[in-house]
């Protein structure tokens, strides 16, 4: 469970909510990144944006939304914020503005390039393209996890970047349901604590595999 260092007059929101109004604003942005959002570069914007709707109503204090953790240029609530998950903490609030920077710098060339390798391969999906478009899906949803730049939900953003990442590049979005003990919340546990994201990918490429199982089933079932 993460916690958080809060201000004093700041409340508390220590728990991501799981509520039909929570899971309904998720799907909303989720139909965003399918309809637009995945068709752009990645960008602080965007991110904060899908922050903000997800969160709309749901958050105890408006300084939470769409804003970033950091000493200064932030909304008094999130300055000097620290977060931990089980005594793992993300980065700290005076590196948080420049590490967010570098990543989206990092994950616009990395797009780039897989972009150009995907447009090489044209419609033929093969083995080594899903495996690179897995393994910049797991960095992207690591990456953030280790930096954990909001005062909350984190998670579901990281979980947002995964499913941009494979729209992108024509794949089916996923569905995670987080647990400590699952092996979605090992793996973030790895990217956070060790910046690892190889167990992410092996998580990303079996839900892939699942899906595209209950796929082939729905389809035996018609015949």
């Amino acid at each position: 469970m993460a916690k958080r260092e809060w201000k004093p007059g700041c409340p508390d929101w220590e728990e991501e909510p799981d509520s039909p109004r929570a899971r309904t604003q998720y799907m909303q942005v989720l139909a965003r990144i399918i309809d637009k959002d995945h068709k752009k570069l990645p960008g602080t914007k965007m991110v904060r944006d899908w922050h903000k709707e997800m969160f709309e109503g749901l958050s105890p204090h408006p300084d939470y939304l769409g804003n970033f953790r950091n000493l200064d240029k932030v909304p008094n609530c999130v300055q000097d914020l620290n977060v931990h998950v089980g005594g793992i903490y993300g980065r700290p609030p005076d590196t948080v503005l420049d590490d967010v920077n570098k990543f989206i710098s990092e994950f616009r060339v990395r797009i780039k390039d897989l972009d150009t390798m995907w447009r090489m391969f044209k419609d033929v999906k093969t083995i080594f393209a899903i495996d690179r478009i897995a393994k910049l899906a797991a960095w992207a949803h690591g990456e953030w996890v280790w930096i954990h730049p909001f005062a909350n939900g984190n998670g579901r953003t990281a979980r947002l970047w995964v499913n941009y990442v494979l729209l992108r590049f024509g794949l089916p979005p996923i569905a995670v349901h987080p647990r400590p003990s699952s092996p979605y919340g090992l793996a973030a546990v790895a990217s956070m604590k060790d910046r690892d994201h190889g167990l992410m990918e092996s998580v990303i490429l079996q839900l892939l595999y699942e899906g595209y199982q209950d796929k082939i089933r729905d389809y035996v079932g018609l015949l």
